[in-house]
């Protein structure tokens, strides 16, 4: 963008280069000096960054960042320093305001957010694998402050369409359907595409 390469790297820093010459203008790494309590999604992959420009003359915007470790950070573009509007000083918690406890669960992005007007859409990795996991649920922030403003529910909740097939309330504390890879948006339309993997457990539904 405007001849800057931003890139993360094996290990989830970004990196900005002069996408002329290759220098390093900044790096940001969101795991310096950060304590983990739970697993990183996927074995920690990441699969790169979304730009929201700000619109201003001259403005670069904002990297997003999502970790598999379950949190969304907001970066300046042009510093990469942390945005301190946004969440608690440039960090959105993703694993806050969940009705289940899923700290010690595998829950984090793996893949770009996508991003419309001034909305962030944020899809996850979690485990679709026998016993507990998170909730795939897509979920949309504002992109300046990272308070939440929808959420998707990947297994539908009463009240919802599909709900009904769920039999005998296997839809409850019911994991994965999580939409890992990424999204495509029609910017016209306002409409976001996901694709899911398999509600839990994986390859069997006899429980569901």
């Amino acid at each position: 963008v405007d001849c800057v390469m931003y890139l993360t790297t094996a290990r989830s820093r970004v990196v900005a280069l002069n996408g002329a010459t290759g220098e390093e203008l900044w790096s940001f790494d969101p795991f310096a000096g950060q304590q983990r309590t739970g697993p990183l999604a996927s074995g920690g992959v990441n699969r790169g960054v979304a730009l929201c420009s700000d619109g201003r003359p001259g403005g670069e915007g904002w990297i997003l960042l999502g970790t598999a470790a379950g949190n969304l950070y907001s970066i300046d573009a042009g510093t990469g320093k942390l945005d301190p509007r946004f969440g608690e000083q440039g960090v959105k918690d993703l694993r806050e305001d969940r009705k289940r406890d899923i700290a010690r669960l595998s829950y984090g992005p793996t893949s770009p957010p996508a991003v419309y007007r001034n909305v962030v859409i944020v899809g996850v990795s979690c485990d679709e694998g026998p016993g507990p996991a998170a909730p795939g649920d897509v979920r949309a922030f504002d992109v300046r402050t990272g308070k939440p403003i929808w959420r998707f529910h990947t297994v539908p909740r009463p009240g919802e369409v599909g709900n009904d097939t769920w039999q005998d309330d296997s839809w409850k504390d019911r994991g994965g359907a999580n939409a890992w890879g990424g999204f495509s948006v029609d910017q016209q339309r306002g409409i976001v595409f996901c694709g899911t993997g398999s509600a839990t457990f994986d390859l069997y539904g006899g429980d569901r």
